[in-house]
Parts: C-alpha cells; sequence; structure tokens
C-alpha cells in the first residue's frame, strides 16, 4: 500500500455505556484512534419504508493494519459516519486492513 493513497485523515470510534442524568444507561460514541485511510464508494440505493425515503450509500475502507478493531466500530470522516461491517487482513499479512462500511444517514 503505497501512503499516497491514504488521503482521508478520519477518526475511529467505539460504542460505550454511560449513564444521563436520570441514571439511565445510554451508548455514546468514543475515539479510539485518528487514522489516514481511503473510503470508496462501492454502492448505493434510495428506497421507501412506510412513507420515508431511506438511503444507504456502502463503502470501502482501507487502512494500515490495526489490531485493535472490530465491527463494533466506526469510522467518523467530516460529517459521515461509517460503521464497519467486518474488519479483513488483507493476505492475513498484519499490513494492510479493509474493511466494508455502511454508511449511517
Amino acid at each position: 500500500m503505497r501512503a499516497g493513497e491514504l488521503d482521508k485523515y478520519a477518526t475511529i470510534q467505539y460504542p460505550a455505556k454511560s449513564k444521563n442524568s436520570f441514571g439511565e444507561d445510554i451508548e455514546t460514541w468514543t475515539d479510539l484512534a485518528n487514522v489516514w485511510c481511503s473510503i470508496e464508494p462501492v454502492s448505493g440505493a434510495e428506497k421507501w419504508l412506510q412513507q420515508e425515503r431511506i438511503s444507504e450509500a456502502n463503502s470501502k475502507i482501507k487502512m494500515r493494519y490495526r489490531f485493535n478493531l472490530d465491527s463494533t466500530m466506526r469510522l467518523k470522516y467530516k460529517n459521515r459516519y461509517l460503521q464497519f461491517l467486518a474488519v479483513l487482513n488483507i493476505g492475513e499479512k498484519d499490513k494492510e486492513l479493509l474493511i466494508p462500511a455502511k454508511e449511517v444517514i
């Protein structure tokens, strides 16, 4: 992987539980790391569900290998959030990750 291919600086986030002022559990997102990556669109669709338009966008994210990622995490890039669907170690060489992701719209 060439460094020039990783042209986006983004934040990896993981879900964390905290309590609100009423003592109820709520899910929040906590920053894990800032990384250089590439984000490429793969597919997109719009559909109607109960008279509401729903948009879906699928992308693939490439980045340098990190040992501590899993499919519960997401990537924040500018005002976009991409939920990890899987974390694939290319060739099991611990050099590069391919992460299929679904944009949260």
